[in-house]
């Protein structure tokens, strides 16, 4: 206030006239008396009237208040709180009527224990966001249209920066008019096909394969259309999920599909390897042992080497010796009557005869010991094979060429025939053959037939061949029933069989042609190459595409972070506050100021990592006290110790877990009820708690009994 419109200044000029002349010394009193009243003092009880009337409205201010106001301010309007806290008064009186109004608050809990704690910052926990739900799972569906041949204004354009343009733009189809909002777009590989997807979200309608989807856009202040098309349903790739066997390369695949057309495909890659083994299906007849045999085919295989080991010399099927006797008289067949030299079979002869030049025109030899073969090794199992070849054992080829029959077998043995009934021949070509019953059985179904001299003939006759063998009938007067059948030449009629590696099992199949239109993935069919057996399965790349639907978080699902709720601390009225200090020294006060009512409040130690290796044995035994609990849950206190109870605990017996213990007995006043963290479990009975109090009194290892 201005010292011209003090009181004391104005009595002078507001007594009457006679008194400022009269009265001298009463008007200086009077003035004495207001400057009295006016004198300011910091002190509260030495103020004057005056001077309190006149800054009454600066009392009522924090910030110029008298120091004894303030702390009546502080005692009217903080009284919950208490005094001795080191944040700045004033800044909280400033503040307390927004702390007030929002009582209750996650912000007001954080704003008083940061009061509490010298500025500390807290954080704040909902049990409740972990407690397991049945069906609270958030699910989420993407969907996206992948398209190709973007223009801008027309022209093509397919960089990225240009298909970016459409984030946040809506899009519309030229055909469907179906509408949708574009989040992002991304552009990937997917089997070889680049796609570029565009990720949307509030869509109206439904978009259609291969339609034109269009927007615009400003670029530089000039408005500009953007178009793209949809893909139209192409096949995009085949997986082999059954290779099969037996394939070849160029095999066609059959592509099967109700909607789309014009796909094509076909094998281009096949397994390759050896021939595993090598059996004797038909042992043919006349064969020589070590006789090498030729491999054939096998889809380009090579290398495989075998021979026969073994035949059947007992003479059972067929004679084990032949006299072979072969003649060279097709040398004559362009000798002239005229010619001066009678033959050319021996021209050394000086005078060639008939006799001689017959005698010269027959060479032998002896052929055996001979049969059936009885084993065969496989030498080298090759390499490169991609299907089974074929094998031929490699008999003499004259003996092959002659004809000569060398195994019968009998299919049916019939009734009541008798050794030595005949058997009858009937061939389109082949001459001189003959045979019989050699042996039966009781009831006369034969045994064994066995081919018998034929007098001008050999044994087996001539002419014969493996592609035509005759028709042979027993010939008898009481059997009926028989049957006996041709099976192989001399030299001829093997039958070799072969396992292999996997052979011709399909490796890739090629796309030659992407077909259109398809709306759902066409079927491949396999059945007509090969053995038949192999499967596959193909993609297609469809213009709009929608997601398998994800779960955005682990709200209901069973896990290690979700609990089932108790009536403690997993329960929708529980809270827990994570700071740096010890709740209990602060929870009268947050249970009086801003507890909300009907909740239940719980502590934690709100750790910081500093991002350095600690020895946590080192920092127990010097900077903090630990608690440690044994005995069996249902022993009572042990020497030195408590009687309490675990009520909860955050994360199972685990390290760093937290545990609340009700002291039930021995309270003392540094070990209370209260949450501890756990610092590192010895057995299912017995574990570490870190105290509270770092450096506290009694520091060390206090040991007590649990029971619950």
């Amino acid at each position: 206030m201005s010292s011209n419109n003090r009181i004391s200044n104005l009595v002078n000029s507001q007594v009457p006239f006679y008194v400022r002349n009269d009265h001298r010394t009463f008007v200086a009193f009077m003035e004495a008396y207001y400057e009295y009243l006016q004198e300011n003092k910091a002190v509260l009880n030495q103020g004057r009237v005056v001077e309190r009337a006149e800054n009454l409205l600066n009392y009522i201010d924090v910030d110029t208040t008298l120091t004894d106001f303030s702390q009546k301010f502080y005692a009217n309007f903080l009284k919950l709180l208490p005094g001795d806290i080191l944040t700045d008064k004033e800044v909280i009186l400033k503040n307390v009527k927004d702390f007030y109004r929002s009582k209750g608050s996650e912000k007001s809990l954080k704003f008083l224990l940061r009061l509490l704690t010298d500025g500390n910052e807290a954080d704040i926990y909902y049990p409740k966001l972990d407690i397991l739900r049945a069906s609270d799972g958030k699910w989420f569906i993407q969907k996206s249209l992948r398209v190709e041949d973007t223009k801008i204004a027309g022209i093509a354009n397919n960089n990225l920066t240009a298909i970016q343009n459409f984030v946040s733009k809506v899009v519309t189809g030229n055909t469907s008019n179906a509408s949708a909002i574009i989040e992002k777009v991304d552009r990937f590989y997917e089997n070889g096909t680049l796609i570029s997807e565009l990720i949307i979200s509030s869509d109206k309608g439904t978009f259609l394969n291969g339609e034109t989807v269009f927007t615009t856009f400003i670029e530089n202040g000039a408005t500009k259309s953007l178009s793209a098309n949809v893909f139209g349903g192409i096949l995009n790739s085949i997986n082999i999920t059954q290779p099969g066997e037996g394939y070849s390369v160029g095999n066609t695949v059959i592509i099967e599909s109700g909607s789309g057309t014009g796909a094509m495909a076909s094998i281009t890659q096949v397994s390759s390897g050896n021939l595993a083994s090598i059996q004797i299906v038909a042992p043919g007849a006349g064969f020589r042992g070590n006789e090498f045999m030729l491999f054939s085919g096998g889809g380009g295989g090579s290398l495989a080497n075998a021979n026969v080991v073994t035949v059947d010399t007992s003479g059972t099927y067929h004679p084990n010796t032949y006299n072979i006797f072969s003649s060279t008289i097709q040398v004559e067949a362009n000798t002239l009557l005229s010619n001066a030299v009678y033959s050319n079979l021996n021209i050394l002869i000086s005078s060639p005869n008939a006799n001689t030049t017959l005698i010269n025109a027959l060479s032998s030899f002896v052929y055996g010991p001979i049969g059936p073969i009885t084993s065969i090794s496989l030498r080298n199992r090759g390499i490169n094979y991609t299907s089974i070849p074929t094998v031929d054992v490699i008999a003499n080829t004259t003996v092959k060429s002659l004809g000569i029959l060398g195994r019968m077998e009998v299919v049916s043995r019939g009734l009541s025939y008798t050794v030595g009934d005949r058997i009858q021949f009937t061939a389109a070509r082949g001459f001189g053959a003959n045979a019989e019953v050699k042996s039966i059985h009781g009831n006369g179904a034969i045994n064994l037939v066995q081919f018998t001299a034929n007098t001008g003939w050999v044994i087996g006759g001539f002419g014969y061949l493996q592609s035509a063998l005759p028709t042979l009938n027993v010939a008898t007067v009481t059997g009926s029933g028989a049957n006996v059948v041709a099976k192989a030449i001399l030299g001829d009629g093997e039958e070799i069989g072969m396992t292999t590696s996997v052979l011709g099992a399909i490796e890739r199949i090629t796309i030659t042609n992407r077909g259109q239109d398809y709306t759902t993935a066409p079927t491949l069919n396999l059945t007509q190459s090969g053995d038949g057996t192999a499967q596959a399965i193909a993609t297609i790349v469809t213009g709009v595409y929608t997601y398998d639907g994800r779960y955005l978080n682990d709200d209901g699902h069973i896990s290690s972070y979700n609990f089932l709720q108790d009536r403690d601390y997993y329960q929708n009225f529980s809270y827990v506050a994570k700071i740096k200090n010890s709740l209990k020294e602060y929870k009268s006060y947050v249970e009086s100021i801003v507890h909300p009512g009907g909740m239940k409040l719980f502590g934690e130690y709100l750790v910081e990592d500093n991002g350095e290796e600690q020895d946590r044995t080192a920092d127990y035994n010097t900077n903090q006290q630990m608690i440690f609990l044994t005995g069996t849950f249902l022993t009572a206190g042990v020497a030195n110790g408590q009687n309490l109870r675990v009520t909860y605990t955050s994360h199972g017996m685990t390290a760093n877990a937290t545990v609340y213990l009700d002291i039930l007995t021995g309270d003392t006043a540094n070990i209370a009820n209260g949450i501890f963290t756990v610092g590192q479990v010895a057995n299912t009975n017995v574990f570490y708690v870190i105290h509270p109090y770092a450096g506290a009194a009694n520091t060390g290892t206090v040991s007590f009994g649990r029971t619950v």
